[in-house]
């Protein structure tokens, strides 16, 4: 019987060298920063090192643990995890533990976790973000690494991108729990706060990141900073409900890069109503002003630039003399011309089936990380306002802001806290800066069988789409699905024009038609389905394949616009080829794409798209960057006034 023993490569870095001469070091070097820089691979390694160490002992007792009884094995969990939460287990109780665990799963499952998995289990519960390549069983993982920690006492919130996958995650691995001794819930979006209290005070939550995130918010508005004591007083009494959560202990956060990463510049704000038109006055008036703006001589536009929205002095005089016939919040010079670039935003940079749809009369913003709809949220300081108007929507009202946290602060207030992705190694510098988190790739179980076919670029947009859809119909002839992955919901309703006008059939899922999602994406890996997807087709989506489909050489993805980040790229590669599965991917651009710039080469290359893009995900990482500086020094603002946020 095989242990599946895996061969450990040599992983630790050569330490840097440091010129101790009578002279010191060599001119500019700074010795500080590369013993840093040497160190905290170092760390990871050692910690990988340690956990390959584990994994290798406790895969040599699994015939012992398969002959035990289910009894027996149960009350082995229990004592060794209660060891565990007094600090008392050794490595070879550890490895027992995690043994004891995999058989566990093998019998409640009939899943035997892989050794990867099996570190990447341990690696969760010591501050760690994993690097797991898509298709290598992350939600297994998750449940593992979840279970190591509840077990010994943390309680643990299971944090996804969406309530979609939370949700499905829950159902997938409740029965586990409950094997194991321990309960387990998920927060709906739809739930009464009697009824998220409930499933938060299960060992292990599942939830979307918005849901915990608000619900931290509520508590932080309802309770203040009222004392331990305080709240006992209040409960005992019976003047006061308790908290919705019971604290911040342990998160485990999946697609950590696009939840901790993606979202750190998204501010969540709870509200009410401030029943003051105000604001629709002064959207109003800032539209009209924008409006009269020519653009070239008043206004600069560059949506993929630094500033997206530029007056020139023209343009700015223009402004001024508009605003001096107004007055009110118009009177000051800058935030008369903060208003009118805010308007022009609205109007030429926001585009509708992009960065926002419009359904039942409602502006509803569309993430683009994940493509799907933001549901009650709305831009703020009335560039909200003023995308409604341009819409020919009434302006929604005024709002009253009771409470603001970003979840770069939220996620630094737990105590223990890790992740895992298929795309973190470009984000290990933030993690690690912002959240203290250092990254460790785990190799995939199997040889990938994934297939990287040409980069063809087009002419245009109309050639692009007409060339998706001939190598559609080809692909589809030889039995093998395909997906073709946009970037935007207009995006997907022109490859789907397209496959229309050669009578291809097909799906679309995006933002504006994502009834049935779950029906269309396991439909996705039939033998010649064709289907079109925007990034709700991304991250956490597992497309099986039928036999034949394998048979035909697997998932092709037809790769067609640049995103703004390229692990949103290698999350959409990531839905063919998994699990050593055959799988192909092209990719087909657009020599006009919007992500070149105002002024695209003349016969772009991909080195030119490489160079935009990796622009617009140095503009964000910057922006990120001073967003966790303002948050630092309102954090030293708010304690020395004592406020709550």
């Amino acid at each position: 019987m095989s242990d599946h023993s895996t061969h450990i490569p040599r992983l630790l870095p050569p330490m840097p060298e440091i010129d101790g001469t009578e002279r010191g070091p060599k001119e500019g070097f700074d010795a500080e920063a590369a013993l840093r820089g040497w160190a905290a691979p170092l760390a990871t390694q050692a910690r990988k090192l340690s956990g390959w160490a584990t994994t290798r002992l406790a895969l040599r007792q699994a015939r012992w643990v398969a002959d035990q009884t289910d009894d027996t094995l149960l009350a082995r969990w229990h004592s060794l995890s209660r060891q565990e939460a007094a600090g008392r287990l050794t490595l070879l109780g550890r490895a027992h533990r995690l043994a004891v665990l995999r058989e566990h799963v093998a019998r409640e499952t009939g899943m035997t976790a892989y050794p990867v998995q099996m570190l990447a289990a341990l690696s969760l519960a010591s501050r760690t973000a994993v690097e797991m390549a898509t298709g290598e069983g992350k939600t297994l993982v998750t449940a593992m690494g979840a279970a190591l920690q509840a077990a010994a006492g943390w309680p643990v919130h299971v944090i996804t991108a969406n309530e979609y996958l939370a949700l499905r995650d829950l159902d997938l691995n409740r029965a586990l729990f409950t094997r194991l001794g321990l309960t387990a819930g998920g927060i709906d979006p739809d739930m009464e706060p009697p009824d998220r209290r409930q499933e938060y005070a299960c060992d292990i939550v599942y939830a979307a990141s918005k849901e915990v995130a608000f619900d931290h918010l509520r508590d932080r508005i309802e309770y203040g900073d009222a004392s331990a004591l305080t709240l006992k007083l209040g409960l005992a009494s019976g003047t006061s409900q308790p908290p919705i959560q019971r604290g911040l202990w342990s998160a485990i956060i999946d697609e950590a890069d696009s939840v901790m990463i993606d979202e750190a510049r998204t501010p969540l704000v709870i509200s009410a109503p401030g029943g003051d038109d105000k604001l629709a006055r002064m959207a109003q008036q800032a539209v009209d002003i924008a409006s009269d703006l020519a653009i070239g001589a008043d206004v600069a536009i560059d949506p993929k630039g630094k500033r997206p929205v530029e007056l020139t002095e023209v343009g700015k005089q223009r402004v001024r003399d508009a605003a001096d016939l107004l007055g009110g919040v118009w009177a000051g010079t800058r935030r008369a011309e903060e208003l009118a670039e805010r308007a022009l935003y609205a109007l030429h940079v926001l585009e509708r089936d992009e960065q926002y749809i419009l359904r039942d009369d409602k502006v509803e913003i569309v993430d683009e990380n994940t493509g799907r709809i933001m549901a009650d949220r709305s831009w703020s300081d009335g560039l909200h306002q003023m995308v409604e108007i341009k819409e020919g929507l009434d302006p929604s009202e005024e709002k009253v802001t009771l409470g603001r946290l970003t979840f770069q602060r939220f996620f630094r207030r737990y105590r223990r806290l890790s992740g895992l992705s298929g795309t973190l190694i470009e984000a290990r510098r933030e993690l690690k800066e912002i959240y203290d988190l250092a990254v460790m790739p785990v190799p995939t179980h199997r040889k990938p069988q994934r297939r990287i076919g040409p980069v063809r670029i087009l002419p245009d947009a109309a050639g692009k789409w007409q060339a998706v859809a001939q190598a559609a119909e080809k692909i589809r002839g030889s039995g093998q699905p395909v997906l073709i992955g946009t970037r935007s919901v207009g995006a997907a309703e022109a490859a789907s024009e397209a496959l229309q006008e050669i009578g291809l059939a097909h799906e679309v899922l995006s933002a504006r038609h994502d009834a049935g999602e779950a029906d269309i994406v396991g439909r996705a890996g039939q033998s010649g389905r064709v289907t079109i997807a925007t990034n709700m087709a991304g991250r956490g989506t597992d497309i099986a394949l039928d036999d034949q489909s394998k048979a035909a050489g697997g998932l092709v993805v037809l790769m067609t616009e640049r995103h703004d980040s390229a692990r949103v790229d290698r999350q959409l590669i990531g839905r063919c080829g998994r699990q050593g599965a055959p799988g192909y991917v092209e990719t087909f651009l657009a020599a006009d794409d919007a992500i070149l710039g105002q002024t695209p080469p003349r016969n772009p290359g991909v080195r030119d798209f490489d160079r935009a893009q990796a622009r617009i995900e140095d503009q964000h990482r910057k922006q990120r960057a001073d967003l966790n500086r303002m948050e630092e020094g309102l954090d030293d603002m708010i304690a020395f006034a004592g406020g709550l946020e």
